[in-house]
């Protein structure tokens, strides 16, 4: 029937049956209806035209031209007179039980119905029943308001709660309780709507990737106690992922690891990477950058407020490959100052995001900072004397990640300590950095080196004490030869008892060659690590462990590795034992064949470093705005040099991974060196080896023994260098 009142009733007077009153659901045939009340065009003509009415009601054949077989007529009832007055009583009853209308609430009732008291006890009790609703209803809105307001108001408790807990610290909480006016309107919000599938608005989104940043154990705390309220850390990984270079985990960088793990997966191997992390400093500075305010702290949470601390250093991470030859800086953090469980939490959160590539990584390579150390302890490790443990679970996999300190920082910090201590004890003698001193003015009396690098600036270490290749030319085999050449040839009395002295410098001489092998062409201890030389090398470390185990501050004195002074033999002792721990899991029971020590090394990171001050014309303090356009060029793969004057310089052509488009595709990175260059023919080369010595001499009037020995050995040194150049040969008599 029509939903149209009149059509409706205009059907039912058609129809002709008594007190007949059609409802939603009543129907009738379509066989009462002619062929023209149906429109051809919908439905296959079985939809009726707005004016169609039922007019047929009296059916002749089917339309299989058979007859129809009509039921047998009912007998027609039994005819009985009634009286006028009987019949208008009947009508007027059935039109009463007709009309009779439903009271079950308040608005079925008019004001008629309060006169009768049936009516209006009926009444009573259905408003007692509603008033009682509706109370119930106001309760339960004003406690569910009441727990809004709780929970919002325990959100600003819930920063001291977490700071009670040692969940955050005290600039975390501060930089939190700037984010929190505005994240508390959002959350009251979602608590509202806690299934809500709408998308996280953008005070809420800094709120809860400021607190992931700082402290995943904090995060997970916050999002258990409201609810679920907060994004899943899936989640807010997606969202750390920047674009265009800002602040965060650099999204184009993963791509291009995970484009290097897909091929290499072509090949049945998988890519080996180190991980490593260290500060460079900018210059606490703010400015526009066209779109909003750079150089105030930046966690890649989109947080804009003035009173945010200004950023003092850049928190950088970058991947190196160990059986491949690029490296990829895979995010940075401008921060001013990060504790030891926000960093180990940001540390994590590399390695979720390098593991989803497909890359895995297998050591941690940091220098030997307070924090960095308490980091690796806050991971799982134990950077302790006793009971040292050198590795922590991976967040994903579990497998160990080996901790690693910089050899370069800590051969410096060995350096400093010998200095500015003046003499230490191993066990049975004195180690006296006075020999060292003697050694240089020997030299500067005499006009002639002893086949050293030892100079005045070497002695004078404090003036450039962040020099790693002073350190390194001051702990090495040629200064212990010439001490020993001092000793037992001159006989000089300066250097009695320089023995100890010899020994210290040939063992962390030898231990640093081990720790920086680069070419596989190496020679001794500069060779790659591998079976060949793996009882050589374990030899070495095992005795070089034993040795600065044995070390004290005097002879009657504490042990370095308990006192002040102790991080740098300590860091050695951790990352000795962990190239030990990477060579057996990677070229005994792995897919490596060797193992080249220096891509542990930070010295990547540090010229990284290097190129991004040489982008500002050897800026040592880039603001947050020249570091931020930087490292996108970088990235993008311009062609920047470092500073020869740099405290670390090229000593591998490990090219930076090309992210600007994720392909197959290698360009030359910052790291190309002049050595590379085919143009370069074999003469640079010897001037080179020419300039190694200082040929001036003040007068050969009267020579020393010391003097006479040295010439002789420049003389040796050129007529060698010549008589390979000339292909001309010695003979038994020693003349040309």
């Amino acid at each position: 029937f029509p939903k149209d009142s009149e059509r409706r009733k205009l059907w039912e007077v058609k129809i002709k049956r008594v007190n007949f009153k059609a409802t939603q659901h009543s129907k009738i045939c379509s066989k009462h209806f002619t062929p023209s009340s149906f429109d051809s065009t919908k439905f296959g003509g079985t939809w009726p035209k707005p004016d169609a009415v039922p007019s047929i009601f009296d059916f002749g054949e089917n339309s299989k031209g058979e007859t129809t077989k009509m039921p047998n007529p009912r007998k027609p009832p039994v005819k009985r007179r009634i009286s006028p007055d009987e019949s208008l009583h009947e009508d007027s009853s059935t039109m009463a039980k007709s009309e009779k209308k439903r009271l079950h609430y308040l608005g079925d009732f008019d004001e008629n119905d309060v006169n009768s008291p049936t009516k209006a006890q009926q009444l009573l009790q259905i408003s007692k029943v509603e008033v009682l609703n509706c109370k119930q209803t106001i309760r339960k809105l004003r406690q569910e308001n009441k727990r809004l307001k709780k929970r919002v108001a325990s959100l600003n408790g819930m920063l001291s709660e977490l700071k009670e807990k040692k969940m955050i610290s005290d600039d975390a909480s501060a930089v939190l309780k700037l984010s929190l006016p505005g994240a508390a309107a959002e959350f009251i919000n979602r608590l509202e709507m806690p299934n809500s599938k709408e998308k996280y608005p953008p005070k809420l989104k800094a709120f809860a990737l400021t607190l992931n940043f700082y402290s995943t154990k904090a995060y997970n705390y916050v999002r258990k106690t409201f609810e679920c309220n907060l994004p899943h850390p899936t989640t807010l990984r997606k969202w750390y992922q920047s674009i265009n270079g800002s602040p965060g985990f650099t999204g184009e960088a993963f791509s291009s690891l995970k484009v290097k793990a897909e091929e290499a997966e072509k090949k049945s191997t998988t890519i080996k990477c180190a991980l490593m992390v260290d500060e460079i400093a900018i210059k606490k500075h703010v400015e526009w950058d066209r779109t909003k305010f750079s150089g105030y702290i930046d966690l890649g949470t989109d947080l804009d407020d003035d009173e945010l601390p200004i950023a003092k250093e850049a928190l950088v991470f970058m991947v190196n490959a160990l059986n491949s030859n690029w490296k990829v800086p895979v995010g940075y953090f401008l921060i001013n100052g990060l504790s030891a469980p926000e960093r180990a939490n940001l540390i994590n959160e590399a390695l979720r995001y390098i593991h989803d590539t497909g890359v895995d990584v297998v050591s941690l390579t940091f220098d030997g900072t307070s924090s960095n150390i308490a980091a690796a302890n806050e991971l799982g490790a134990n950077i302790a004397v006793n009971n040292l443990v050198n590795f922590f679970p991976h967040p994903v996999t579990r497998n160990p990640i080996y901790v690693i300190f910089d050899a370069c920082h800590m051969l410096k910090l060995v350096r400093n300590c010998l200095a500015s201590k003046g003499s230490l004890h191993d066990g049975k003698n004195l180690v006296n950095w006075k020999y060292i001193t003697e050694l240089e003015k020997l030299q500067r009396e005499e006009g002639l080196h002893a086949a050293t690098k030892l100079r005045l600036r070497h002695v004078q270490w404090y003036r450039e004490k962040m020099k790693v290749k002073l350190a390194a030319q001051v702990l090495s085999r040629s200064v212990a030869d010439a001490l020993e050449y001092a000793l037992h040839h001159l006989k000089h009395p300066k250097f009695e008892g320089c023995e100890a002295t010899i020994l210290f410098l040939k063992k962390f001489n030898d231990l640093f060659d081990v720790l920086n092998s680069r070419n596989f062409l190496g020679k001794g201890y500069k060779s790659p690590f591998m079976e060949k030389n793996k009882t050589k090398f374990f030899q070495l470390l095992d005795e070089t462990e034993a040795y600065i185990r044995g070390l004290k501050t005097s002879s009657n004195g504490e042990l370095l590795l308990t006192s002040q002074r102790k991080t740098g033999f300590l860091g050695f002792l951790v990352t000795l034992k962990s190239i030990k721990s990477l060579f057996l899991s990677l070229c005994e029971g792995g897919d490596l064949k060797f193992l080249l020590t220096y891509k542990l090394s930070q010295d990547h990171l540090e010229l990284f470093f290097s190129a991004i001050r040489s982008h500002g014309g050897h800026n040592n303090n880039p603001t947050a705005k020249q570091f931020k356009a930087a490292y996108v060029r970088l990235l993008a793969h311009h062609q920047i040099m470092t500073s020869d004057s740099a405290n670390c310089t090229i000593l591998d052509d490990t090219n930076i991974l090309n992210v600007s488009a994720s392909k197959n595709t290698y360009l030359k990175s910052i790291n190309d060196s002049d050595a590379q260059r085919d143009d370069i023919d074999q003469w640079p080369a010897v001037e080179s080896l020419v300039q190694d010595h200082n040929y001036c001499v003040n007068a050969f009037r009267h020579q020393s023994q010391y003097s006479q020995d040295v010439i002789g050995y420049v003389a040796g040194f050129v007529i060698k260098n010549i008589t390979a150049l000339c292909g001309l040969y010695f003979c038994s008599c020693r003349e040309i």
